[in-house]
C-alpha cells in the first residue's frame, strides 16, 4: 500500500492516510503543516483541497482525554502505543475498505493427519479461535491456560504424544519464555526436539530474539496469518521427517 507523505498537500487532491503522533512537536514544522497536523479538517476547507484524507492519532497516553478535541479538529481514529506490526496491519486493511487483505490460506490445502498440539493460551476468546483454526486442518489441541500448565502437561506426556507447542508469551504464573527453556530442561524424551513457536502480539526484533533465545523455534504473530501458520507448521513437521 502507498502512503504518502502528508506535508505533499500542494497537489490538491489527498487520497490517503495520516498517522500522527499526539506529541508531535510543532517547531520542527513549517506554519502551514502544523495547521493541517492540529486542524486538518479546517485546513483542507480553507485550501479547498478535495479530501478523502483519513487521519489518526496515536498516542502511548489515555486517548479519551483528547478524544472529542481531536475528533472535532479531525481525526478520524485513535490508536494505542506500542505500535506493533499487527496492529498498523489491521488499521490499513480495515481502512481499504477490503482492497487491501491480510494472505490466508484455504484449509482444504492443509491436512496434518489428526497430530496432536499443544496450545499455551490465556485468553479464552484467543484460544477458542487459534483452536478452531488448528482444527480446520486436522490438527489435535490440548490446551494449558498459562506457562506452568503447560510445562505440566508436557512433562506428563508419553514421547511422541505433542507434535508440537505454540506458546502465548504473556501469562500468568509463568509466562511462555520460562516454560519454553523450563521444556527445554526437563528430562522428558522430547525436551530437546519439540517445536516451540512464540504465537504472540508482540512482534518487533527483540521480541522474535527473545523468543529463541529461550529454546524456542520460531514466532508466529498475532492476529493469525493461517497461512504462516500452517506453512510453518508444515515446514516444522516436514523437516522432522527428513
Amino acid at each position: 500500500m502507498k502512503l504518502r507523505n502528508f506535508l505533499y498537500l500542494n497537489t490538491k487532491v489527498v487520497e490517503d492516510y495520516v498517522l500522527m503522533d499526539k506529541n508531535i512537536y510543532p517547531i520542527c514544522i513549517d506554519t502551514a503543516t502544523q495547521a493541517f497536523i492540529f486542524h486538518p479538517k479546517v485546513y483542507l476547507a480553507q485550501n479547498q483541497i478535495s479530501a478523502t484524507l483519513i487521519t489518526g492519532i496515536v498516542s502511548a497516553y489515555d486517548l479519551s482525554e483528547i478524544e472529542d478535541e481531536a475528533k472535532a479538529a479531525g481525526a478520524n481514529l485513535f490508536i494505542s502505543k506500542p505500535l506493533f506490526q499487527s496492529t498498523v496491519c489491521n488499521v490499513l486493511m480495515n481502512l481499504s475498505g477490503g482492497k487491501y487483505t491480510k494472505l490466508t490460506a484455504a484449509e482444504e490445502d492443509y491436512d496434518f493427519g489428526g497430530k496432536r498440539l499443544l496450545l499455551a493460551e490465556d485468553n479464552a476468546l484467543n484460544r477458542e479461535i487459534a483452536t478452531e483454526l488448528l482444527e480446520m486442518v486436522n490438527l489435535k489441541i490440548d490446551c494449558a491456560e498459562n506457562g506452568q500448565e503447560a510445562l505440566d502437561r508436557f512433562a506428563a506426556s508419553q514421547p511422541g504424544y505433542y507434535s508440537a507447542i505454540l506458546m502465548d508469551i504473556q501469562m500468568p504464573i509463568m509466562d511462555g519464555y520460562e516454560a519454553a527453556r523450563k521444556i527445554r530442561s526437563s528430562a522428558h524424551a522430547q525436551a530437546a526436539t519439540i517445536p516451540i513457536f512464540a504465537m504472540t502480539a508482540n512482534a518487533f526484533t527483540e521480541d522474535v530474539s527473545a523468543a529463541l533465545s529461550s529454546g524456542m523455534n520460531g514466532h508466529i504473530a498475532k492476529p493469525i496469518d493461517t497461512e504462516v501458520l500452517y506453512s510453518t507448521l508444515q515446514k516444522c513437521f516436514e523437516g522432522k521427517k527428513s
